[in-house]
């Protein structure tokens, strides 16, 4: 019973690092997007 949810933890958390890192990923892309069309808004 232990071992079941030690194992489910660490599934979790490999499944949760995976998601997190593709998504880090767009959201710096999204960011910097954001940034170019702020700066073209500003006028720099």
């Amino acid at each position: 019973m232990i071992t079941a949810i030690l194992i489910s933890l660490v599934v979790g958390f490999i499944a949760g690092a995976l998601v997190f890192r593709k998504h880090a990923a767009k959201a710096t892309e999204l960011e910097a997007k954001s940034k170019s069309i702020l700066d073209v808004l500003k006028g720099r």
